[in-house]
């Protein structure tokens, strides 16, 4: 039985991917646009970056669900080597590592990762120890 006869044979694991696969681009739009505003991030490429990096893995997702309401189905290398996996993708290797980057920075450069409504920590102390 084939990848395709699989879903043919059975809609209850189509059903069950599309819904998966929705669920997983909610989580992560949830991040870019409520969890990473939240956190008080000083340079805009971590912002940008962290958005943008959270919103395509969203497009991710919602591309591998209307392949299979569609019924393309695809296999792993066509999905990779469509305009519209490349489309998702190669912006989405940049934004991982502006998020990334831009992160690493900022622990190390900011006095660490706070949340917006978090008073600044008094100079010197570092906001994610255990004594603060």
């Amino acid at each position: 039985m084939t990848h395709t006869d699989t879903y043919a044979a059975n809609p209850a694991l189509l059903f069950l991917f599309i819904v998966a696969n929705l669920t997983i681009t909610a989580g992560y739009i949830f991040v870019a646009f409520w969890v990473v505003p939240k956190v008080r991030i000083q340079l805009k490429r971590t912002l940008i970056g962290g958005v943008g990096f959270f919103v395509l893995c969203g497009l991710t997702h919602i591309d591998m669900a209307l392949s299979a309401i569609f019924g393309e189905n695809m296999t792993m290398l066509q999905m990779a080597t469509s305009w519209h996996g490349l489309a998702i993708h190669i912006p989405q290797a940049f934004a991982v590592w502006m998020f990334v980057t831009g992160l690493y920075i900022e622990l190390g450069s900011f006095g660490g990762i706070r949340l917006r409504d978090d008073p600044a920590p008094p100079s010197g102390q570092n906001p994610n120890s255990e004594n603060s």
